[in-house]
């Protein structure tokens, strides 16, 4: 790093420091724009979207910015760009940036945004090409992970949120004899899976997990997958538990919807009533099927 380099994003940091965020966040874009440095590229956006953060904190803005705004495109661009040259700079580098919570706006923002949206619909559409419990589209996370270290990926494709080929190479994918089809769509590392030997939930327009759904936001988070796979394979295959279902089915699309309209709501089922059922629910699954280990 050249010593005038050295001394723009000091003289950064200086700025952000006086709470010239403004000026720290233009003097630190010339910086950018000037170079294909992955060290400087790190540190420089890092301090950008610290200083776009702070500057919404002083401010009172809650949140991260509105889809569409110039702040929300200009949070966007330079996220992706620390978490696309983290891996590239030097270790010096990386341990100067507390990159997890960066991240972690990152995904929430990518989660949201429209591109990745119309891609998870497109690949969630792909379930009624296909007998019913043959595939089903989930997206990748903490739960979603438990299911990569019980069954191995027979097939992968890695893709960018621009790919006009992955609908297609997900069709291809889940054409070949895989049940499970994995996705990870946070803006960086994306690909879809298939997972040899897993098994699908069975697709029923009439009756879906609306609880699991409504806490969680879509049906096709990982969570929400673990119910209906302990609702097809396990409650469905006994009279009291096919009963338990028709009597869920009388009252749940109510509170579901009653769930979704409260954040805080949401919040409390997922955290007290549906995370402590689902450790529950994969001992079960599993005992169901001796031959799966859980790590």
């Amino acid at each position: 790093m050249s010593t005038e380099v050295e001394k723009k994003i000091r003289e950064a940091k200086a700025l952000s420091e006086a709470g010239r965020f403004e000026d720290s966040i233009a003097l630190l874009k010339s910086v950018l724009g000037s170079t294909s440095d992955s060290d400087i590229r790190v540190l420089a956006a890092a301090e950008i979207v610290n200083a776009m953060l702070e500057l919404r904190h002083r401010t009172n803005e809650i949140g991260v910015p509105e889809y569409g705004t110039q702040e929300y495109n200009e949070l966007y661009d330079h996220l992706r760009l620390l978490v696309l040259s983290y891996e590239d700079a030097t270790p010096e580098t990386q341990r100067s940036i507390s990159l997890s919570p960066l991240k972690t706006i990152f995904k929430t923002m990518s989660s949201h945004h429209p591109t990745v949206k119309r891609i998870e619909q497109q690949l969630k559409d792909l379930e009624s090409e296909f007998p019913s419990g043959q595939v089903t589209v989930v997206r990748r996370g903490k739960w979603a992970d438990d299911f990569t270290a019980r069954f191995p990926v027979s097939h992968q494709y890695d893709f960018s949120n621009h790919d006009p080929n992955v609908v297609d190479k997900a069709r291809e994918l889940a054409g070949m004899g895989g049940l499970l089809v994995l996705l990870n769509t946070d803006g960086h590392k994306n690909e879809l899976c298939v997972l040899k030997g897993s098994k699908a939930a069975s697709r029923d327009s009439k009756s879906g997990c609306f609880i699991a759904t409504a806490a969680y936001g879509s049906e096709i988070e990982p969570e929400v997958l673990w119910f209906r796979l302990f609702r097809d394979q396990v409650l469905l295959n006994s009279t009291a538990g096919a009963s338990f279902v028709q009597l869920y089915y009388r009252f749940a699309p109510s509170v579901g919807s009653a769930i979704s309209r409260v954040n805080c709501l949401r919040v409390l089922v997922r955290l007290f009533v549906l995370e402590p059922m689902l450790s529950i629910v994969k001992v079960i699954l599993t005992h169901y099927d001796s031959s799966v280990k859980i790590k």
